[in-house]
């Protein structure tokens, strides 16, 4: 059982990471554009392409989120898809958050 609450909150703080790193990926877009982050491919060349679906990778939960309360807040719609939506984030920033992590640890142990 005690072994069960640890990948618990291995699973929230890579969450949390992820959706931070959604967050801070899709600002510095942001800062450096002057306009939101949508799902579009930046620009015309393969390398343009490739970046687009990296950048896109880690900041997809920040824009399914922002769409998903927009959703809800605004209009009329069900609340079945705006929780479809939060849950669709809430495990893409598992996934990305579990990316980080991996990174990081990576890092970290090719540094010491």
């Amino acid at each position: 059982m005690q072994r069960f609450w640890l990948e618990i909150m291995i699973i929230g703080y890579a969450s949390a990471t992820g959706f931070v790193a959604a967050g801070i990926a899709s600002s510095f877009y942001e800062l450096v554009a002057a306009e939101k982050l949508r799902f579009r491919l930046i620009g015309d060349s393969f390398f343009a392409w490739i970046l687009s679906i990296v950048f896109l990778g880690v900041s997809g939960p920040y824009i399914v989120g922002r769409q998903a309360v927009r959703a809800g807040v605004g209009e009329s719609r069900s609340s079945g898809r705006v929780i479809g939506s939060l849950l669709i984030c809430a495990v893409w920033s598992v996934c990305s958050g579990l990316v980080v992590l991996g990174i990081a640890l990576e890092l970290r142990d090719r540094l010491m």
